[in-house]
């Protein structure tokens, strides 16, 4: 006879109180989970402001002054090892927008070595900004990483500009371009199928007039999109919305502080993943996928998410959580909100409030397509658009 095995088998659990069914549902709710979390990967904590990053300054309360700083007046000219001093009262400053003492200090001294390099007069300007280098010393521990992440953005942007025969814009990014296709620029086709076929919708605004974003993964086939127009078309389409949010965020970053002539930075938004209709076979399809493009976001848009929202996920999702956030960075999980199927989504409706959570949630914000969305995307699909 075969000898016993050392683990339990599932049917083994019947006598842990088990079931069968028990183990089914709990490994599809983890297969479920890690790809969520993938989805989710380019969130970064921001270590920056711990507090062996102190350093010898005197404190001031936040709410009565804060230094002004033009975040996008930066030259290769500029003497950025000083910070100006000038100091102005202000009545109600967002503190989440003000970065620290700390994380500015950091920021001059990655714009310092990014000079001393020679990496700065290669570099698009805008890049060289503090409020988006503050990106990159939000996404590392030290100033050396961030520089080295920096690098590395800087030269994949220059191949991917070659590889997709594009110009980047003057700020650097493939944002313009996208801005350009949505206002009917005569975008490509392979564009045009993306965006009609994937239900990822850039919409509305949060509290501080970022876009939001929405994305029914339960409907989203991004196996069909990569068999009908490939994995580079799908990059190219992730990279420019993307880019276009990191634009936006930099014009509302320039607005606020033309107006209050206070360091505010906005990075991140806010994303709603929704899970209804997602199986284990499809999470299985969109992992390899998912792990591509985070590896592009990571490196191409650090501190883009905010939050994210996971609504109507599956019933054992919420067990897998429980399971999975000990071991999940404490910034991260903070930056996560599990909403399960039948679970309230009063926490969405409270921070983005009716007018802009989605009609598919119960929301005033019309984003779904007459005919819905589509959760198979055929072979020869895009042959057929092509008519």
């Amino acid at each position: 006879p075969r000898p016993p095995s050392p683990h339990p088998s599932p049917m083994d659990s019947l006598q842990l109180g088990w079931s069968h069914r028990s183990w089914l549902r709990l490994r599809a709710a983890l297969v479920v989970l890690a790809f969520a979390l993938l989805a989710f990967q380019a969130i970064r904590p921001n270590t920056s402001r711990r507090r062996n990053w102190r350093v010898n300054r005197g404190h001031s309360s936040r709410h009565d002054v804060t230094k002004v700083m033009d975040i996008t007046d930066v030259t290769e000219d500029t003497d950025v090892t000083e910070v100006s001093e000038e100091v102005v009262t202000i009545e109600a400053p967002d503190a989440a927008l003000i970065p620290s003492d700390d994380e500015l200090l950091l920021v001059a001294e990655l714009q310092r070595r990014l000079q001393q390099s020679g990496v700065a007069s290669g570099a698009p300007r805008r890049w060289m900004e503090q409020g988006e280098l503050l990106r990159f010393i939000r996404a590392r521990h030290t100033v050396a990483n961030a520089e080295s992440l920096f690098v590395e953005s800087m030269a994949l942007r220059q191949e991917l500009a070659e590889r997709w025969g594009t110009e980047m814009s003057e700020m650097g990014s493939f944002g313009s371009e996208h801005a350009e296709y949505l206002a009917d620029g005569d975008p490509p086709r392979w564009w045009s199928f993306l965006k009609a076929k994937l239900p990822v919708v850039t919409f509305g605004q949060d509290k501080y007039g970022l876009p939001l974003v929405y994305n029914a993964l339960g409907h989203c086939d991004l196996h069909g999109s990569v068999q009908e127009v490939g994995m580079d078309s799908l990059l190219h389409f992730v990279v420019m919305q993307n880019d276009y949010f990191l634009d936006v965020a930099r014009s509302t970053t320039q607005q606020r502080q033309a107006r209050s002539h206070v360091c505010e930075v906005l990075h991140g938004g806010i994303i709603i993943l929704d899970l209804e209709g997602l199986s284990v076979m499809r999470s299985m399809q969109h992992v390899k996928i998912v792990n591509k493009i985070s590896a592009f976001v990571k490196q191409l848009h650090p501190e883009r998410q905010r939050h994210l929202f996971v609504v109507r996920a599956p019933r054992a999702f919420a067990a897998a959580w429980r399971l999975v956030r000990p071991i999940v960075d404490a910034r991260t999980a903070e930056k996560i909100t599990i909403l399960g199927a039948g679970e309230s989504l009063q926490p969405l409706f409270d921070e983005l409030g009716p007018d802009h959570v989605p009609d598919a949630l119960g929301g005033r914000y019309a984003i779904v397509p007459p005919t819905g969305w589509p959760t198979h995307i055929e072979r020869g699909a895009f042959a057929k658009f092509l008519l």
